[in-house]
């Protein structure tokens, strides 16, 4: 909102709530025009002269039209984490690190874990993995006998049995809640996936593709971690600039 807000005091006319849903190519394959839609069930055409794609994680140009996005395999990661009161202990409990996140790596090698207190008084503790890697604890533990091994709450609590020092500063006590304050889900363990990707181009005939729309180091991969973790707005607000020649932002 901040480059919004911005791009609108420089001049640029800005569309909010509003999601391209195509895009329309002349016989050059240029793109020339767009098709979107709006929350109060609108719908239209608008027309440029340059496309800027920076439409994030959809990548609506390197997906739907060029098909150039491909996907590490090796950084596909998914997390599991939820927000625990009455814990044991802060993280350095007196001293000047207090309350820094802690991070731990799983003792099979798996993956990390986190542990950091919100602002809010609760505990933000969660686990990052690699996809396949869960799969396969699931099926396995599923073969063996076990047929809750899927659960959500169940495989989220085993696997933390992996972080010993995390589960101290939980401590025996802590009650795992099903939101935090001004969280919007009532499930007590909250999952996400990540990806890592990148495309084989990023600029074209009238075009440029830029930010996540174009390739992006998963959030989960490079250890971004913060209270709502994950994952909001694959569209962004288009913007079009009033100057000539025309450019779109998606």
């Amino acid at each position: 909102m901040i480059l919004i807000e911005h791009a609108r005091s420089q001049g640029a006319k800005c569309f909010d709530e509003h999601k391209v849903t195509s895009v329309n190519f002349d016989e050059s394959s240029r793109p020339i025009s767009a098709e979107w839609t709006n929350r109060s069930g609108g719908s239209g055409t608008i027309s440029f002269d340059f496309l800027v794609d920076a439409s994030g994680r959809l990548g609506i140009m390197s997906t739907k039209y060029l098909k150039t996005r491909t996907y590490n395999q090796g950084l596909k990661n998914v997390a599991s984490w939820g927000y625990w009161t009455e814990t044991a202990s802060n993280y350095e409990a007196g001293t000047e690190k207090e309350n820094v996140p802690f991070l731990e790596s799983l003792q099979d090698e798996s993956g990390w874990a986190w542990y950091f207190k919100l602002h809010t008084g609760y505990h933000s503790v969660g686990i990052v993995q690699n996809q396949d890697i869960v799969t396969k604890k699931k099926r396995e533990r599923i073969a063996a006998g076990n047929p809750n091994a899927g659960n959500a709450k169940e495989f989220y609590l085993e696997e933390l049995k992996q972080a010993p020092e995390i589960l101290a500063l939980i401590g025996p006590n802590a009650k795992l809640n099903n939101k935090a304050e001004g969280e919007g889900s009532n499930v007590e363990v909250k999952n996400a996936s990540d990806y890592s990707y990148q495309a084989s181009s990023y600029a074209g005939n009238g075009y440029r593709i830029v930010g996540d729309a174009g390739g992006k180091l998963g959030c989960l991969a490079r250890c971004r971690i913060h209270s709502d973790f994950l994952l909001s707005n694959l569209f962004q607000p288009s913007s079009t600039h009033t100057s000539h020649p025309v450019s779109i932002w998606l």
